[in-house]
């Protein structure tokens, strides 16, 4: 239609839409009155965020029509498509409108106008979890189903907050944040982010939350409230939540009382005038093993922190300057027990290029990955001072369209260059990952010149399967080169159980292969070479559920302990165990729960070394699994 126009005759068409009745009972059987209930209808849900900012259920920004915010009227999506841990908080923020009601006095509600077809229904109440029916089918032949929901009180973490000399923090904002649930892959009914705030006393307690395994957080803001002085006082650690518990917490602001630093970051003489200095603390006592604070470099290259613990840090300064990619260059700093000190981070000068090309025809390659990385750098204890190890020291690049690459702002050293080729090149042809090479750089010299070539690769294939010979889909198999430095290829089997591990070189590589629910299963040594290598069958058996239980001291259950078994045969296996302990934990497994439980999952009967932690704590010792039941060793922290 024209501007100034009045179009006649539309003619809009209704459709009689389905109904949904049920009722909201609490745990105990008892009517839940102004519950929420909605349900997931619609391929394009539209939720009209104007309208719920007026009427103050909303007072963030507004998502546009693509998704992202500044738009008049938002479009949400399914509430199935989102994130299980955004759905209760979208709920509570009044965001789905007119597809939602209120549960009456006794509970009971009548949701209607919903599209024909199958569903899954919600119920959301602020002292409550999320609930979520089973799906249920609504079509015009049928009468409305009748759904029930429970909606569970759900567990809490409580605690108090203290400084590291044992006095009250009072005001601070503490944060359990799961990325599991925010994420879709955690608890289908969990919320992803809990706020509690301490009082005079230090003491908090979030309630009403679900099972998982959460980043509890403690920080403080600045009196402007700057986004980033959170982030310059946060103190976090890694606590796992049982369905229905209470655990208790007990943080260390380790902030308050310390040292502020302050300095200018430069290079060359020059300030930098943006970008942020990272602190990494290596000697936490939490489960974690890693102190976490961040500062923002201003406009002149100063900086400041206002509370470090004494201790050394790797200071991870990452620059952002107009015409350069942003660099991340780490430092070594000594903080001191006094109450404030300067401390200038110069930047380094050293450098180091050169070309990637393939070794057949001398074709540049791009988009190959490529990590620099030294040994003499700090290995910390703790989980996730484990994972963050491998990126301690490691400075990374990628090959441009003339497979030309560059580091920048090198320390003086001696460094091991690893390469990932890409997934395949022109023509569908796969490269090898070429052996590491070390290489030195000076103080302030750039080594130019470095020509890396890439040969065609070749292919690891095999199977896994069962101990009865059915194929295992899902199965993870990864491929570790015997050669220093070498970064391990991995795939999944198919539903046939089947595996291509690509991009390998000729060599000897060990393979293993996991998936929950059976022992990890070995094949070590296999030498692959031009020729090729024959196929490998990996057999995984259930073998035996191992368990801790987990005592302080004192001979108290400890919660948050984390542990693994480790054969004699085991070598180098470190940062997948952690990286699949860390996925366990974000889904409420892999510590122990409030009465010092821990499962370490299965294994093969044999000998093994037991290793648990639980911030500091270290304890040791040599075990051993025989066939049969799930075995419970007692560990004692001392």
């Amino acid at each position: 239609m024209r501007e100034g126009e009045t179009l006649r005759g539309v003619i809009v068409e209704l459709q009689k839409g389905g109904v949904v009745r049920g009722v909201v009972r609490d745990g105990q059987g008892e009517p839940v009155a102004g519950a929420q209930v909605f349900a997931d209808a619609g391929t394009e849900f539209k939720a009209d965020f104007a309208q719920n900012r007026r009427r103050g259920q909303f007072q963030g920004p507004i998502p546009g029509p693509d998704g992202t915010m500044g738009g008049p009227a938002g479009r949400i999506g399914r509430p199935e498509d989102l994130p299980a841990g955004m759905g209760g908080m979208l709920a509570l923020l009044g965001l789905f409108g007119d597809r939602s009601v209120l549960t009456r006095p006794d509970g009971s509600f009548e949701l209607g106008g919903l599209a024909l077809g199958t569903h899954t229904i919600y119920a959301s109440h602020r002292e409550y979890v999320l609930a979520r029916s089973e799906p249920v089918t609504l079509s015009a032949d049928t009468p409305a189903p009748e759904v029930s929901l429970i909606l569970s009180r759900g567990a809490a973490i409580f605690g108090t907050a203290s400084d590291r000399f044992g006095r009250p923090v009072k005001g601070a904002i503490v944060l359990a944040l799961s990325p599991a649930n925010l994420s879709g892959g955690g608890n289908s009914t969990g919320g992803g982010i809990y706020q509690g705030n301490t009082d005079a006393d230090g003491r908090y307690a979030i309630e009403h939350v679900s099972a998982g395994g959460y980043f509890v957080m403690l920080t403080r803001g600045d009196q402007g409230l700057n986004p980033l002085s959170f982030l310059g006082t946060l103190n976090f650690d890694l606590v796992n939540v049982p369905p229905e518990e209470r655990v208790q917490f007990d943080i260390v602001d380790t902030s308050l009382g310390a040292c502020r630093v302050s300095g200018f970051v430069t290079a060359a003489g020059q300030p930098i005038t943006a970008g942020s200095v990272a602190a990494l603390g290596f000697e936490s006592e939490s489960l974690l093993g890693v102190d976490f604070k961040l500062a923002q470099i201003g406009a002149d290259g100063a900086f400041e922190f206002v509370g470090l613990a004494p201790g050394e840090y790797t200071f991870q300064v990452t620059t952002v300057e107009r015409g350069r990619a942003p660099d991340r260059v780490p430092l070594t700093v000594e903080v001191p027990d006094l109450p404030e000190a300067r401390i200038d981070l110069q930047l380094p000068q050293g450098g180091l290029e050169g070309t990637v090309v393939a070794r057949d025809d001398g074709q540049p390659i791009e988009g190959c990955d490529l990590v620099l990385s030294r040994d003499d750098v700090a290995r910390p204890a703790g989980l996730f001072g484990e994972l963050l190890s491998r990126d301690n020291g490691v400075a990374r690049a990628r090959s441009g369209p003339q497979g030309r690459f560059r580091f920048e702002r090198l320390s003086a050293g001696e460094y091991r260059l690893s390469l990932r080729p890409p997934r395949r090149v022109a023509g569908g042809q796969a490269l090898a990952q070429p052996e590491p090479r070390r290489v030195v750089v000076l103080e302030g010299e750039v080594l130019v010149d470095l020509r890396l070539e890439l040969a065609p690769a070749l292919s690891l294939r095999g199977a896994a399967r069962n101990t009865r010979g059915d194929p295992l889909e899902g199965v993870e198999v990864v491929a570790t080169s015997r050669i220093a430095g070498a970064l391990p290829e991995r795939a999944k089997t198919d539903r046939e159980g089947r595996f291509v591990i690509d991009h390998l070189a000729p060599g000897i590589y060990d393979l293993s292969a996991g998936k929950d629910g059976y022992a990890a299963a070995h094949d070590k040594g296999r030498v692959l070479t031009e020729a090729g290598a024959e196929e490998c069958v990996l057999v995984l058996s259930q073998g035996v559920e191992a368990r801790v239980r987990v005592l302080s001291a004192q001979g108290e259950p400890l919660p948050g302990a984390s542990g693994r078994l480790v054969s004699e045969s085991d070598a180098g296996g470190m940062f997948g165990d952690a990286g699949r302990m860390l996925s366990r934990m974000f889904a409420g497994q892999g510590v122990s729960n409030a009465q010092g439980l821990l499962s370490l999952g299965n294994h093969d009967p044999g000998k093994y070394t037991l290793e648990i932690s639980r911030g500091s704590l270290r304890a040791s010792r040599a075990v051993e699994l025989v066939e049969g039941p799930p075995v419970v060793f007692t560990v004692r922290m001392e």
